[in-house]
């Protein structure tokens, strides 16, 4: 989960991280590394964008760095901002990577920070995770039903991200 520059950069970040996190821990029995990219030494991101099976983050220069380094073994998840500055589509699948938005239509402002639903982030990572055949099997929430299957992970198309996020 790309936590998004706190002290360093523009200051976009998720107000609900703690929440998103505590969701995907429920929903998921896999780790869950936070990175913080305007912190953390470069070779470290680059190795922990490598390893991740699905990254998450607000958009931003930390998520752009992370799709330059990844595979088609892996998906993104980027939370975007409304009236937002850009997206990180065409950089994630030109890797061959899986590529999925969510607007965050709380995240407006000069810093975009909002919060984003943390049902709807757990669901879409473990929908990307099931999506992916060499992914190992997904835990689901003990109080849930065994027949519970994930929803299927469809990519956003780049097209689609100015309408999405217009406001």
């Amino acid at each position: 989960m790309n936590q998004g520059a706190t002290t360093l950069g523009n200051g976009r970040v998720l107000k609900n991280l703690g929440n998103i996190l505590k969701s995907l821990k429920q929903k998921l029995s896999l780790p869950i590394v936070t990175i913080n990219p305007g912190k953390e030494h470069y070779l470290l991101q680059f190795g922990l964008s490598r390893m991740a099976k699905v990254v998450v983050g607000m958009h931003g220069g930390g998520l752009w760095g992370s799709a330059r380094w990844m595979t088609p073994y892996q998906a993104m998840i980027e939370i975007l901002p409304i009236r937002g500055p850009g997206d990180t589509c065409m950089k994630a699948k030109m890797v061959g990577a899986k590529y999925r938005a969510l607007v965050c239509s709380g995240c407006k402002g000069r810093d975009k920070s909002g919060i984003v639903d943390p049902d709807t982030v757990s669901l879409t990572v473990w929908s990307a995770l099931s999506a992916d055949a060499t992914s190992p099997k997904i835990g689901v929430p003990p109080s849930s039903s065994t027949s519970l299957q994930p929803p299927s992970f469809e990519e956003t198309r780049c097209s689609a991200i100015p309408q999405m996020t217009r406001g």
